[in-house]
């Protein structure tokens, strides 16, 4: 079983089309899962921990640092999704140096361009990043694809061969403006664009800072309101709190009622990953 967690709504940026600009969750008081409640996720039967930034970064959490020390106590592989812009180049480096597994890094573009859209600093998340590779760990380049940073993908292709990473991963936007443009690029000709796979297939589930379990973090994202939305569980025969490892053991919940009515009614499958 893997799990992917959103432990925080805090981060440091407000890029433009993330959820958590659009439905101005920077303006709501944080939302961190606590220390406690996060170590009821493990079991002997997690193989992978996955830090992700759906609607915060997990570095920016107050425990990480705890967090992510005793999650390195245990026999799992750990994945961390982040704008890598929290802490400095030591605790980077000592990382790398303990880490079983890696971090993507999300860079999307070079110094003069890569602050349009992710609104971070280029030299510090990249001086993370070095000083990450450095340590022993292994770093993946994550790079949106927007008209104004388009020119300047094969040179960051080549820049994260030279400094060590072991991946160079190019996104897609699901938005696109009159300030932050489409590319001319298309997804057909974009190097190593990273492929949807259903998550169903090799056990994984996202589970909110909130402690909510879900099928996925595009539910989570899209559908939170309605799925958690009293007069859906009533109407349903379902309670609430059914899907919250704050009340229930990760292992009951992915087998409750909540769970199989979500996978068998939703839309988003076919929206987002064509399944």
């Amino acid at each position: 079983m893997k799990v992917q967690i959103g432990i925080t709504t805090r981060c440091n940026s407000k890029c433009r089309f993330c959820i958590r600009t659009e439905q101005k969750i920077y303006k709501r008081p944080f939302v961190d899962l606590p220390f406690d409640v996060y170590k009821r996720i493990f079991s002997p039967d997690l193989e992978e921990v996955q830090f992700c930034g759906n609607k915060g970064d997990a570095i920016f959490h107050p425990e990480f640092k705890d967090i992510i020390d005793y999650t390195m106590t245990k026999n799992v592989h750990i994945k961390i999704n982040t704008n890598g812009s929290n802490f400095g180049k030591k605790w980077w480096h000592d990382l790398g140096k303990n880490i079983n597994g890696d971090v993507m890094f999300s860079i999307d573009g070079l110094k003069d361009t890569h602050s349009i859209y992710r609104k971070t600093n280029f030299e510090r998340v990249f001086n993370n990043m070095v000083s990450f590779i450095e340590g022993g760990g292994d770093a993946r380049w994550q790079f949106i694809i927007f008209e104004h940073n388009e020119h300047q993908l094969e040179e960051a292709k080549k820049l994260s061969k030279e400094i060590g990473c072991s991946m160079f991963v190019t996104v897609m936007s699901r938005k696109y403006d009159e300030v932050i443009r489409k590319p001319n690029i298309t997804i057909a000709n974009a190097d190593d664009l990273e492929p949807n796979r259903c998550w169903r297939e090799n056990e994984k589930f996202y589970i909110s800072s909130r402690g909510q379990v879900y099928p996925c973090c595009y539910v989570c994202c899209h559908i939170q309101d309605w799925c958690t939305h009293p007069s859906f569980f009533y109407l349903r025969g379902l309670k609430s709190y059914e899907h919250n490892i704050k009340y229930f053991p990760l292992s009951e919940i992915i087998k409750s009622d909540w769970f199989a009515y979500t996978y068998d009614s939703i839309d988003m499958c076919r929206m987002h990953c064509e399944v």
